[in-house]
């Protein structure tokens, strides 16, 4: 199992509860007073020393992975999300549907790589090549050239800014790499309520459908 550190605590929290453990017997194990053990549980006042002692008495073990800065760049990202909306589009496939195929098999790494060359070709163009990639990686989908002319919406392109915003935002504030953030969004109800128009929520701001999506992460479902 792997968790950010502002994570840890739920993640102890609920391996408490998984034990049918309470907060005062956890704190006898650990040497600590119930209080402490709900705040570590809150995501307070967390140290190496504290998260190791309190996962050893829940029988588990931690380890570090230190990752370098990733820079974060939103005309990529935009042009990206674009990139996987005309995918999608010539493949007969849902947004998500294409965000995950292009994830997979490497699609989204070549878009990332090659942006620089990528985004003066067509969008035509670049669905032929990202075709091609994802077929050499493994992938078997092949373009249906008479959906390649199709107009976007109003709701699209709104969605579509949205989308690029918390995309953004997952990487700079939970330090995702952009395939995690894709496909953390894109496989989220909160998505697939966006993209629905008698919600209404593609005319919110992009803060206001990322508390949402927050709010999912966290609680397993939209409240």
């Amino acid at each position: 199992m792997t968790a950010r550190i502002d994570n840890i605590g739920a993640m102890i929290r609920n391996e408490r509860l998984r034990r049918g453990m309470t907060q005062e017997e956890l704190g006898e194990l650990v040497g600590v007073g119930k209080a402490q053990i709900s705040k570590i549980e809150s995501g307070k006042g967390l140290t190496i020393k504290t998260i190791t002692k309190v996962l050893g008495a829940l029988g588990l073990s931690a380890s570090v992975s230190l990752k370098s800065e990733q820079r974060i760049d939103k005309r990529i990202i935009g042009y990206i999300l674009a990139a996987i909306n005309e995918f999608a589009a010539a493949h007969r496939m849902t947004t998500r549907e294409a965000s995950n195929y292009l994830v997979r098999f490497k699609g989204v790494d070549f878009l990332a790589e090659h942006y620089e060359a990528e985004h003066l070709l067509s969008f035509d163009d670049s669905v032929q090549d990202l075709t091609r990639v994802c077929i050499n990686n493994g992938g078997g989908a092949e373009v249906d050239k008479s959906l390649n002319e199709h107009t976007k919406s109003k709701s699209q392109y709104l969605v579509e800014g949205i989308t690029k915003d918390i995309v953004c935002f997952l990487m700079e504030e939970e330090g995702f790499d952009l395939s995690e953030a894709l496909g953390i969004f894109y496989n989220s109800d909160t998505f697939a309520k966006l993209t629905d128009e008698e919600t209404g929520l593609y005319i919110e701001s992009s803060s206001f459908v990322y508390e949402i999506l927050k709010s999912e992460l966290k609680y397993g479902k939209i409240r």
